[in-house]
């Protein structure tokens, strides 16, 4: 019996939020070769209401490595959370286990997985705004990066 998670719906929405920190980046500002150290140097500028996030070449390419993963990630998420009463962790899927256990009596069984369907599917709109972000940031960043070496 798999279900989804809170620290993997958490995890996603960390992964789509640090995409919607790259598509922020300013891709001129960054610079044109990789720098020999791994630890990722991020600086902020704020000039009223725009905020530019600048960062290096390397680990800008090594967050854009990581896109169609998450992407993978995210849409299987979704499809699991929007999936028929045959697909286990769905929505539908909980909702007949609801539907069960109140035909054998099992009110409280039966309330608790209804109120895990209801929040279950509260958090598609969330992935689905995360997929969008990322999205994005894949097609305005990660496109205008130089390939990785």
């Amino acid at each position: 019996m798999s279900t989804t998670s809170r620290p993997t719906l958490r995890r996603a929405t960390a992964v789509a939020a640090a995409a919607l920190l790259l598509s922020a980046m300013a891709v001129p500002a960054m610079a044109d070769a990789p720098t020999a150290d791994p630890t990722p140097r991020v600086t902020v500028a704020v000039s009223g209401d725009q905020v530019t996030l600048t960062t290096d070449l390397a680990s800008a390419q090594a967050a854009c490595a990581k896109v169609d993963t998450v992407r993978t990630r995210l849409t299987g998420l979704i499809a699991r959370i929007e999936g028929d009463a045959g697909t286990t962790g769905s929505v539908e899927w909980l909702r007949a286990r609801s539907n069960r256990a109140a035909d054998q009596g099992h009110d409280d069984q039966a309330r608790r997985l209804t109120d895990r369907a209801d929040r279950r599917a509260a958090h598609l709109d969330e992935l689905e705004a995360a997929l969008n972000r990322l999205d994005a940031a894949d097609a305005n960043v990660c496109a205008a990066l130089p390939a990785a070496k």
